[in-house]
């Protein structure tokens, strides 16, 4: 659990250790002890094919730049000696108002971790050049014990300033021990001995202390009475977060003072101060960023996710929009403004890339330049999904994008008319080929079963009642394409059905975990009342239902499943027009994957299944 802008976050791992399906979600609330909620984009880490499976048991950590977080879990090998084989994993986490996402999982190389802006850890025997001392202390170094200041007494103050400025926006961090009453800790924004900013903890007070000088006298102060507990003479971390006119000032982890600034604080130094009291500081840096701006500068994974808002350079008129589950879109995005993306890719190749967007007007284009050749991509509506609508999110992008590996910046330019946007996705893109399966040469080779007990008999593929089961077909890779297939109706309590845009798999049924949604994908299912479309992402979401008069029990239905953009539609019985047709205008529709077979508590069988792009 940690707390950020005055919420609490949990992050939890889920199912058995030794499954493929093991996974990290995550919870809000406002309160410590209870009210917590998950994230509508669980599971925030999982995979279960490639090299890193069985992801869990995680922590948060901060990044040497003092901004960014990252986080830091294991995958799972398999049985070890003594226990699960496991192997530490790192992926970087970023914000989006009060929402974050892990940037993974990854299994290739990703940019190091940035280092501050300045950093010094006081680890030799004297000051060096980088420091200048602006007050009246003796300030030594000493290799071992760190920088040590002694004022001998009075409220004079001793100041000890970097030469390296800050910008005006940064994060700092301090580290301070007061040897005896008085005040010291931190100097910001110095300017010079008429304008600056100190925060310092006060021994004799109990109180943390902000005040900003302006032209010699006091412009914003604050303070916060120290928790119950807190020693000044042991080792204190000081950390300060200024981003617009806000200053919010943490020791030890806990935020004690958020200040208002009148007017804003420009570029300036950090330092070390002293007041009437000997005292020794530890390890100090800043950086220039704060609230998670580094994220901006940061290459995001392809394969993978990244939301707009993380752009490097907006520009123009983009403006924030509230998203309704905690973040933020980009809005009011114009004919000819243009977006940096920096991105690492991690294996050259052809990529399926698309975007979510919501025109303000019909005609809204958007063009994507990659470092790729420098090709220009126009950025077009779903095949099905014809021309975007106004004033509605839809899906646009485009298949087969040619992508050289490694780190790069992708420019998205609005081509034409106005739009928000939401986030951008990638994908190692594989053309659907076309394919029929009639299981006369009784097996089921080409497909991956997962859970249940499954035959091939009399040209059919065939599950038992025994328990639930699932079998996948095709390739990750595919985007848009029609499934269909003959499919029998369960008998009462059952249901049989068809999956598209499946990932992810995993066998819920072993290890007692019992479980029928692991998986990824659109399953659309039979059972007593007529057709339904859920949504399964290790839990299920009802999308539509169609009461449909289905043959007696045990008797064939031809279903067919056309998946193109963020529209699912839903055939039955070889008629022309659709029982089921839905948009997945939610913020995380699924994009590719497999097609499959799945039944639960029914006797099914499966004949006839054909694969074809759209």
């Amino acid at each position: 659990m940690f707390k950020r802008g005055g919420k609490y976050y949990m992050t939890y791992t889920g199912n058995h250790v030794f499954s493929a399906g093991y996974r990290v979600n995550a919870a809000v609330s406002d309160d410590p002890l209870r009210g917590f909620e998950g994230f509508a984009g669980n599971p925030l880490l999982l995979r279960t094919d490639g090299a890193t499976v069985g992801l869990g048991h995680n922590s948060l950590v901060r990044g040497p730049d003092l901004d960014s977080d990252y986080m830091i879990y294991h995958n799972l090998e398999g049985h070890g000696v003594v226990g699960p084989l496991r192997h530490m994993d790192i992926d970087r986490v970023v914000w989006n108002g009060e929402r974050f996402a892990v940037w993974g999982p990854t299994a290739e190389a990703q940019p190091a971790p940035e280092p501050p802006a300045f950093e010094d850890r006081f680890e030799r025997g004297e000051l060096g050049k980088a420091w200048r001392n602006e007050g009246k202390g003796r300030w030594t170094v000493k290799a071992g014990e760190g920088l040590r200041v002694k004022t001998d007494g009075g409220d004079a103050s001793a100041l000890l300033i970097a030469k390296k400025d800050a910008a005006s926006d940064f994060t700092a961090e301090y580290h301070v021990k007061l040897e005896s009453g008085g005040r010291a800790g931190a100097v910001f924004a110095y300017a010079d001995d008429k304008n600056y900013g100190t925060a310092l903890i006060d021994a004799d007070a109990r109180t943390l202390r902000v005040r900003v000088l302006r032209k010699g006298k006091a412009a914003e102060q604050a303070e916060a009475q120290l928790p119950n507990g807190v020693d000044p003479a042991q080792l204190h971390e000081l950390r300060l977060e200024k981003s617009g006119l806000e200053l919010r000032v943490y020791a030890d982890e806990m935020k004690l003072v958020s200040l208002q600034l009148t007017t804003p604080l420009e570029a300036g130094s950090i330092g070390y101060a002293a007041e009437g009291t000997d005292a020794s500081f530890g390890y100090v840096a800043f950086s220039d960023k704060a609230d998670g701006s580094g994220s901006l500068t940061a290459y995001a994974p392809v394969p993978g996710r990244m939301d707009a808002v993380h752009a490097e350079e907006a520009g123009g008129k983009a403006k924030l929009a509230d998203d309704g589950a905690g973040g933020f879109n980009l809005a009011g995005l114009a004919g000819g403004q243009k977006l940096s993306y920096r991105v690492n890719v991690a294996k050259e190749g052809e990529y399926g890339i698309r975007l979510r967007m919501k025109p303000v007007a019909e005609g809204a284009k958007l063009r994507l330049t990659t470092e790729s050749g420098g090709t220009a991509i126009e950025l077009q509506p779903s095949s099905l999904g014809g021309a975007a609508e106004a004033g509605a999110w839809t899906i646009v992008g485009a298949d087969g994008v040619k992508l050289q590996a490694g780190a790069q910046t992708w420019k998205l330019e609005v081509a034409a008319g106005e739009a928000s946007l939401a986030w951008l996705e990638a994908w190692a893109d594989v053309p659907v080929e076309p394919a029929q399966e009639g299981f006369d040469d009784r097996n089921d080779f080409g497909w991956s079963r997962y859970e249940g007990e499954w035959s091939v008999r009399q040209g059919q593929l065939r599950a038992s009642s025994v328990q639930p089961a699932k079998s996948l077909w095709g390739n990750y890779g595919y985007a848009d394409y029609a499934f269909e297939a003959d499919i029998t109706v369960p008998g009462a309590g059952g249901q049989t059905g068809m999956l598209v845009r499946a990932t992810d798999p995993a066998n819920g049924m072993e290890l007692n975990q019992n479980r029928t949604d692991f998986i990824r994908g659109y399953y659309v299912y039979l059972d007593a009342s007529g057709i339904h479309l859920v949504k399964q992402d290790y839990g299920s979401i009802p999308l539509a239902d169609a009461a449909y008069k289905l043959p007696e029990a045990g008797e064939w239905l031809h279903l067919k499943v056309e998946a193109s953009g963020n529209r699912i539609s839903v055939y039955a019985g070889g008629a022309g027009d659709p029982v089921i047709r839905y948009e997945d205008r939610s913020d995380t529709p699924l994009l590719h994957g497999k097609a499959g077979f799945k039944s639960i508590d029914a006797a099914s069988r499966f004949d006839q299944a054909s694969l074809a792009p759209l």
